[in-house]
């Protein structure tokens, strides 16, 4: 390939993958399915792409690098705090679920495919393991409850090293046998890889920590750091040990068993072992098969089962106050799911005896990030006094919830502070309320006896009709249509109720 073919085929791949990605979220389904397909499309049905020409001897160093990336991110997403409730859970999965597996898919591929047996064996240890590429955006679309999500994505991560480990051994036996000597070369390879492997991963990652933990590098150079060293540690161990470079909790898993199935084949077919390159499409059938199957039914199961959580439509509410609980309540009256977030122990004793849920500490806390509850919430409230809490938690949160649904109350001083000492819309989220009222405005309301109504819409009295009742006195809140959905009314918000609407306002009294 020429420098202009290869430029066109690098801007290919980055469309093509964005195309891809934007298709998984618009069908809910996970995005390694259609990866897949444009790359089977692209590569040996169209022929428009040939990665072994265009990357020529850099193709497996690029793979194997890529490898380590998305594994060691994939390893970042786990909690250790967790392993307390869910360890036994998973320790089972592990060992009695992934040998049952192993056994199954092996005899499956022996007797019904024809293998002869140290091929079907390496293939059970290839499709052993699962993958973020598959699990992450399928928990995404099915959105199980935090325990079963908590679980899937420990077993994904905890099984890796697993498989990864007997691929290497399995494979080394293979090799091995034709010596003679392959009992003593597999022992020999799986104390290698283990002692090898965790060596590089503890004192790279121990070092690692010292660096950060004590400044050495400036703070904007932690992330390069931590990149350098996943690369670094990963390299560095695979030239004492083969393959040992995958394990510090992380291995092949999903597609990228995929490309390590590519590598043994390629092996094991010049070392004259009959039908091993069908061990590359057997694998991908293997994960698009069951990409397919369980994206349908995944969550129709979930349902069944009653482990899927709920619509993300209820509230995390930051503070517990007077005005945070009056609102928290007009929630859960139009049957949405609310969550007060409070540090002030008054203020959680005060929520909990008017029944709201809440939970005692500062939410955007390192305990908050293991122990806070998310199921079920999909808004912000930022009904804090204090209007720099009120900005972290849209910080925190704008990932979990992005920024159309973060709101908070607008701050008095910011409004007469000048653009480089006030937060910015991106960083603070929206305004709350039809008319944008400060945390000491909304307090006084209520003290001046204001009221929180929750008014229905009908034919006989519909929007204009609320409008010319109410007029400037109210504030409209939230609203919810005729679906159940509820919103959140701001300032910028042109919102259309229709009968059917439930409205919520805070009411001033009649003058006089």
């Amino acid at each position: 390939m020429n420098e202009q073919e290869i430029l066109l085929a690098f801007g290919g791949i980055g469309v093509a993958a964005l195309g891809c990605q934007w298709l998984a979220w618009r069908l809910k389904l996970p995005a390694i399915l259609f990866l897949l397909l444009s790359g089977i499309m692209a590569g040996p049905i169209l022929g428009w792409l040939d990665p072994q020409e265009m990357f020529g001897p850099l193709l497996m160093p690029l793979v194997s690098l890529a490898v380590a990336l998305i594994l060691f991110e994939g390893s970042l997403t786990l909690h250790l705090s967790q392993w307390r409730e869910i360890g036994t859970v998973v320790r089972r999965m592990v060992t009695l679920g992934a040998l049952s597996t192993w056994v199954v898919i092996s005899a499956a591929t022996h007797w019904l495919l024809g293998f002869d047996w140290l091929l079907a064996i390496l293939f059970g240890t290839l499709t052993l393991v699962t993958g973020p590429t598959v699990i992450v955006p399928m928990l995404r679309v099915v959105r199980p409850k935090a325990a079963v999500a908590n679980i899937l994505r420990w077993e994904g991560i905890v099984i890796d090293p697993i498989g990864a480990l007997l691929a290497v051994v399995v494979y080394s036996f293979i090799i091995a046998s034709a010596a003679g000597d392959g009992l003593s070369q597999s022992l020999l390879t799986f104390a290698g890889v283990i002692l090898c492997g965790s060596a590089f991963g503890v004192a790279g990652g121990w070092l690692l920590g010292q660096v950060i933990r004590h400044q050495w590098l400036p703070e904007y150079l932690h992330n390069l750091a931590s990149l350098a060293a996943v690369l670094g540690i990963f390299i560095a161990s695979n030239q004492v040990m083969h393959e040992s470079g995958l394990l510090a909790w992380i291995a092949p898993r999903g597609i990228v068993a995929a490309a390590v199935s590519a590598i043994f084949a390629i092996r094991l077919d010049e070392a004259g072992h009959a039908g091993a390159l069908l061990l590359v499409p057997l694998t991908f059938a293997v994960i698009i098969g069951t990409v397919v199957l369980q994206s349908a039914t995944a969550r129709p199961l979930a349902r069944l089962l009653k482990v899927a959580e709920p619509a993300p439509s209820g509230f995390l509410i930051v503070g517990a106050n007077a005005p945070a609980r009056a609102l928290g309540t007009a929630l859960q009256q139009l049957g949405s799911r609310v969550l007060l977030a409070d540090s002030s122990w008054e203020n959680i004793r005060a929520a909990r005896m008017e029944g709201l849920p809440t939970y005692f500490g500062h939410p955007a806390s390192q305990h908050a990030d293991a122990h806070l509850d998310l199921v079920g919430l999909g808004h912000l409230l930022g009904l804090s006094p204090a209007g720099e809490l009120n900005t972290l938690a849209c910080t925190r949160f704008r990932h979990d919830f992005g920024h159309q649904r973060l709101f908070v109350l607008a701050s008095g001083l910011e409004r007469q502070r000048s653009d480089k000492h006030r937060a910015s819309d991106e960083h603070r989220g929206r305004l709350f309320g039809s008319q944008a009222l400060t945390y000491v405005q909304l307090a006084n309301l209520f003290n001046q006896g204001a009221e929180l109504y929750t008014t229905h819409l009908t034919e006989a009295f519909g929007w204009a009709d609320y409008q010319a009742l109410h007029g400037d006195r109210a504030t409209l809140l939230f609203a919810r249509d005729a679906s159940g959905w509820v919103y959140v009314v701001g300032p910028d918000m042109a919102l259309k109720p229709a009968p059917g609407w439930t409205l919520v306002a805070l009411v001033q009294p009649q003058a006089g």
